[in-house]
């Protein structure tokens, strides 16, 4: 908890009792934290963690009644791009690269949104390349074919991955997994990049995304796969 507090509020110096309310809240939030094999922790998945970015300045629902004075000093002492660079360069540099799995996507995604590069996305995208050796692979890893983040998926595609990856164990091409799913923001994404938008899954059944959001009963993405020209022929063979 201590290394989150120090994270998120990028060592400011900060009263003993307002960093006391500041760890018993984090403290709150536990539920949403997994840990690593090495120690480290992480919020389960970039949604949740978006989501208290975005009602921080509610009181969350511990309801505990604090003295308002730390809570405005607690929402204005919250620098998260500071505690993204921190992050991003202790992940970097204290784990065995190339990095794998979750704590890749997790490095990836305090450096996307640190303000170690200015915005900078060429630097972003030659820093990510550095630091992993297979972007398909972990484009295509179960966590992110099924809780897509949008944003590393994006720069995982602009250094090469193929939009066109099997899901691991499932031998699913990513688009079939996004479109079943309704995913429509992510299969947009794939064909952004130019995914193949006829393949089919590798098993007996044989079907296109295309079958796929149509069975599932997804219309929106049936719309788009269609406007991206998907051969609807292939129904009918």
């Amino acid at each position: 908890m201590d290394d989150i507090f120090t994270s998120k509020n990028f060592c400011f110096f900060i009263e003993f009792q307002f960093r006391i309310f500041s760890l018993k809240t984090i403290s709150y939030l536990s539920i949403f934290l997994t840990q690593f094999p090495n120690s480290t922790y992480a919020i389960i998945h970039g949604s949740i963690r978006n989501w208290l970015i975005i009602n921080s300045n509610q009181y969350f629902a511990c309801n505990i009644k604090y003295d308002q004075f730390f809570y405005t000093n607690f929402h204005r002492l919250c620098v998260y791009r500071k505690g993204h660079s921190r992050l991003a360069l202790y992940l970097s540099r204290s784990l065995t690269t190339p990095l794998h799995g979750p704590e890749a996507i997790e490095c990836i995604r305090h450096l996307s949104l640190s303000d170690l590069f200015e915005n900078n996305i060429l630097e972003i995208c030659h820093t990510i390349k550095s630091l992993i050796d297979d972007p398909s692979r972990l484009l295509a890893s179960l966590r992110n074919a099924f809780y897509p983040e949008l944003d590393i998926s994006e720069l995982l595609l602009m250094i090469s991955a193929n939009p066109d990856s099997l899901v691991d164990s499932i031998h699913m091409p990513l688009l079939c997994i996004a479109s079943r799913n309704g995913y429509i923001a992510f299969v947009e994404l794939l064909l952004k990049y130019h995914a193949n938008i006829n393949l089919t899954t590798k098993n007996n059944e044989n079907k296109t995304a295309l079958m796929l959001a149509a069975e599932y009963g997804h219309e929106h993405v049936v719309k788009l796969l269609i406007n991206h020209k998907a051969d609807v022929s292939l129904n009918r063979r």
